[in-house]
């Protein structure tokens, strides 16, 4: 099967499951999740960008766990 081919079967059978398999993303307008820490929203310019991956490090007890609980509290108040 060329590729063509295997794109459209694979089209075909996600048509129903996913509005367009193959689409492009759009591009957000660099929305910030704001993370529920005013000092921490402010160094961060608004909080964390939505729709990219962000790595929060730190050592023992630096409050890695706090923040990421006071984001998923941010993200689930908005519904």
């Amino acid at each position: 099967m060329n590729a063509v081919a295997l794109r459209a079967h694979v089209e075909s059978v996600l048509a129903k499951r996913c509005p367009a398999p193959f689409a492009p993303l759009r591009p957000k307008l660099n929305e910030k999740i704001p993370t529920g820490m005013a000092e921490l929203d402010r160094l961060t310019a608004g909080g964390v960008p939505q729709g990219e991956l962000s790595e929060i490090c730190g050592p023992a007890s630096s409050g890695r766990t706090s923040l990421l609980l006071a984001l998923m509290a941010e993200v689930t108040s908005r519904g």
